[in-house]
């Protein structure tokens, strides 16, 4: 009885997850209801609360499994002996590209990201933790190369180009740059700008490990 009762609160739960993302794509996350999403998967409107906090906690649930895809996509496919902004660059246009797929979720995501409380929040920083630390993982292996200053503390740097990305994202979703190419330069540049600080001036590659880390 108790695998059965298993069971039945998985598939409830993927059936739920699977018609608030049909809903959001179909609908637009702000046109969508947690009834309406109830009544797509089948289940009562309560029953939905069980799985997910609020609409917000849904939307958080969803796009967080598919981003730990693209983190292990990133770093898998990393191409060995590139410069490290090249392979900052391959990682966070990754999730830019991932984004370019439905740009209306795209806008709801980053706008809701910087506000997110309770269990949501906690579910992206179970992602985002494991991916900085990868991120930071890059600028150490610099640094223990000695392409990168002694002093560089590796998971602050990894933080700084996440901002950058973040801003770069931000802008093109909010429509003040016009292109995810024109989102991708400005990137460049400030992930360029950035590394002028970080790295030696005879750093040029970077050897990625022969194993790459796991997604989150």
């Amino acid at each position: 009885m108790s695998g059965l009762r298993a069971q039945n609160k998985a598939d409830k739960e993927a059936r739920i997850l699977e018609a608030a993302w049909a809903l959001f794509v179909e609908r637009g996350y702000d046109a969508t209801t947690v009834r309406e999403i109830a009544q797509r998967a089948g289940v009562a409107q309560g029953t939905v609360f069980v799985y997910a906090q609020d609409k917000q906690d849904l939307l958080a649930t969803l796009f967080a499994a598919r981003l730990g895809a693209v983190v292990e996509s990133a770093f898998a496919t990393l191409p060995p002996g590139v410069s490290l902004l090249d392979a900052l660059m391959h990682v966070f246009t990754s999730f830019m590209r991932f984004y370019a797929q439905d740009t209306r979720l795209a806008r709801s995501v980053v706008r809701g990201v910087l506000f997110l409380e309770g269990p949501a929040a906690e579910r992206m920083e179970r992602l985002n933790r494991p991916f900085l630390g990868q991120v930071a993982g890059l600028f150490a292996q610099a640094q223990a190369q000695g392409l990168a200053r002694a002093e560089l503390v590796p998971f602050v740097a990894a933080l700084n180009a996440f901002a950058a990305y973040f801003m770069a994202l931000a802008a093109w979703l909010n429509g003040l740059l016009p292109s995810l190419p024109a989102a991708e330069a400005q990137l460049r540049l400030a992930l360029e700008h950035q590394l002028l600080g970080v790295l030696l001036p005879s750093a040029s590659t970077i050897e990625l490990p022969t194993q790459q880390g796991a997604a989150p």
